[in-house]
This record gives C-alpha cells, sequence and structure tokens, in this order.
C-alpha cells in the first residue's frame, strides 16, 4: 500500500491548486515507480519537455497513463517473451514416460 511521505505532505503545502500543479510518474529500471508534485510554473520552466496528451477528467488521464505505459513497455515485455526460447527442443513428458 503506498504511504505519503512527509515530503509529499510539505510539498502539497506549497502548491496552491488553483494555479495549476504537475503530478510526475517516473517508471524506474529496477521495476518501481517514483510518484512526485510540483507547481505548473515550475513544469512549464522545465527545458526540453515534450507536450502530452490533453484529458478532459482525472479518470481520462489515468487511462492514458496506462495506455502509455503499455505502449512503452510493451517491446521489453516481447523481448522477455522471446529470450525464452533458444531454439532448441524442450522435451515433453506424458505422465509414464521419464523425460
Amino acid at each position: 500500500m503506498f504511504e505519503p511521505q512527509s515530503t509529499t505532505q510539505e510539498a502539497d503545502s506549497q502548491i496552491d491548486p488553483k494555479s495549476g500543479f504537475c503530478i510526475e510518474l517516473s517508471c524506474l529500471p529496477d521495476g518501481t515507480f517514483n510518484v512526485s508534485v510540483e507547481p505548473l510554473e515550475s513544469e512549464a520552466n522545465e527545458p526540453d519537455e515534450q507536450t502530452g496528451q490533453n484529458a478532459s477528467s482525472f479518470a481520462e488521464a489515468m487511462k492514458a497513463v496506462v495506455s502509455l505505459y503499455q505502449q512503452t513497455t510493451a517491446e521489453d515485455q516481447e523481448s522477455e517473451f522471446q529470450s525464452g526460447f533458444d531454439g532448441k527442443a524442450t522435451p515433453v513428458s506424458k505422465p509414464g514416460m521419464l523425460a
């Protein structure tokens, strides 16, 4: 279960929701995730940012997040699946037979 850290709570007190804010989800190589929040103004000042997809609701935004995650990780999942094949036949045993 996710438990907010005190740094997240401190950030919440510094962010005015009326001014907008950015929630970032970082997918780390070890399979864990990092979630952060910052004022929208700070995010807008970061160089080399790509524009994202617009969504009209939080639920729609979360669907877009899941879709982007699945699209991005699909290649890695296919590579892991294919790495299980080494080209050698695997003996199949049937009941009563020794492999």
